[in-house]
């Protein structure tokens, strides 16, 4: 919601934040794997960027920093699977098969 992604814009709230969060398509092409750990974890003071840390375990926050570096190469198709994908494990519990 907070940063859009492959074909889907950011929701329309975000607009109320500043400094808005930026689109993450290209993340991976300012900011390095270990920067982008560090955000992931720490978060960013004084945005809405929050420390995933308190929720996350550390190979979840390595998992999203892989999927950030993969971003910029997945389709809008690909990513509303993705998505859909992301939604129904959540209902179960378990991945789609």
């Amino acid at each position: 919601m907070c940063h859009g992604g492959p074909g889907l814009a950011r929701a329309g709230w975000v607009n109320g934040l500043n400094p808005s969060p930026p689109y993450l398509l290209d993340a991976a092409l300012h900011w390095s794997p270990a920067q982008l750990e560090w955000i992931v974890a720490k978060g960013v003071r004084m945005t809405a960027m929050p420390a995933w840390q308190e929720t996350m375990t550390h190979s979840q926050i390595l998992d999203t920093v892989a999927f950030l570096r993969a971003l910029s190469r997945i389709d809008a198709a690909a990513y509303a699977r993705m998505r859909a994908a992301a939604r129904d494990e959540g209902k179960t519990g378990h991945p789609n098969p």
